[in-house]
């Protein structure tokens, strides 16, 4: 037999939700009612590193469900905004509603692995994102796999914990670096988190706001 416990940290967002514990439980681990309102600008690695494969999936595959995994916990009322990056950045999309999660799927659907990585121009953006926004509880969640170019961290890190808002950063496979990455989660106040495993990257994305609200 199996026997399946836990707290606050285990069910609902970034504890069991979407695992294997989840999938052999007769109760579900999301908890609708405790998920917060709040506004996610989720910033996503479009490298060409991003092709390699971890666990049968290319690691922007893991990506693009992690997204939109963390995209369904955030709940009817919350926003959401998409960046993504390699050499450059750009707005994938403004922060809308997660109520109607296609618009979402279909961005995610256009994003080619291809070019180098540079985490500060995303980074930029991100701040313009969160800016623009008054949400009362506000995230920024860069997910990537490598090592990027240098950039002026401390500055626009610096901006964006002004407004009150953290960044998290989640490194995805093997390659990503462990310490330019921890370095960039001190400065923005975040969180740093390493997977390979799909399944475990939706609540390392949501329980960051779960924690705040």
């Amino acid at each position: 037999g199996l026997v399946i416990a836990g707290g606050p940290n285990a069910f609902g967002p970034g504890g069991y939700y979407s695992t294997v514990l989840d999938d052999v439980s007769p109760l579900s681990s999301l908890v609708r009612e405790e998920v917060p309102e709040v506004a996610m600008t989720f910033v996503l690695d479009r490298s060409g590193s991003m092709n390699a494969v971890e666990a049968g999936a290319t690691r922007m595959d893991l990506a693009r469900r992690a997204t939109m995994e963390a995209i369904q916990l955030l709940g009817e009322r919350s926003l959401a905004a998409l960046v993504a990056f390699d050499s450059v950045a750009n707005r994938l999309l403004p922060l809308r509603s997660t109520a109607d999660p296609r618009p979402f799927r279909d961005a995610l659907g256009t994003l080619v692995a291809g070019g180098g990585t540079s985490i500060y121009p995303a980074l930029v953006e991100a701040y313009d994102v969160v800016a623009a926004s008054d949400a009362e509880t506000r995230h920024v969640v860069v997910m990537t796999d490598g090592l990027s170019q240098e950039g002026d961290f401390d500055e626009v890190l610096g901006r964006i914990r002004s407004l009150g808002v953290d960044t998290t950063f989640v490194g995805i496979g093997d390659a990503a670096s462990r310490g330019q990455l921890r370095r960039l989660a001190e400065l923005g106040g975040g969180s740093l988190h390493f997977a390979r495993d799909a399944r475990a990257l939706p609540g390392v994305s949501a329980v960051e706001d779960s924690s705040e609200a």
